[in-house]
């Protein structure tokens, strides 16, 4: 499934993902299919469908911002999209790392 993306950070990103989680982007990504119909398929619950769609998410996001923030380090432009998504995520991470120093500086 790598091979069907020409963005090279992408196609490392889903290599990475274990085969059930590529099997399920496919599903979802492609085929359009819905938790509760691969739940069927699986005869897993709908509950454990979305939480494998989750952690692949997570993956999948933390792996892009890393490529996107080595490009932004080596001073590389990114397109309007890659710049949305890099200016929405960051701003999740450093709210994280603000909760982070948050909690520290309670427990003190």
């Amino acid at each position: 499934m790598h091979e069907l993306v020409t963005d090279e950070d992408i196609s490392k990103a889903i290599f990475a993902l274990k085969d059930a989680q590529k099997e399920l982007l496919y599903q979802l990504a492609i085929k359009g299919y819905s938790c509760q119909l691969i739940a069927a398929f699986r005869e897993q619950t709908d509950r454990n469908i979305r939480k494998i769609r989750d952690t692949m998410l997570r993956k999948l996001r933390k792996s892009f911002m890393q490529a996107l923030q080595n490009r932004v380090d080596n001073e590389l432009s990114l397109t309007k999209q890659e710049q949305i998504f890099y200016d929405t995520n960051r701003l999740l991470i450093t709210d994280k790392t603000n909760e982070k120093t948050k909690e520290i500086a309670n427990t003190n």
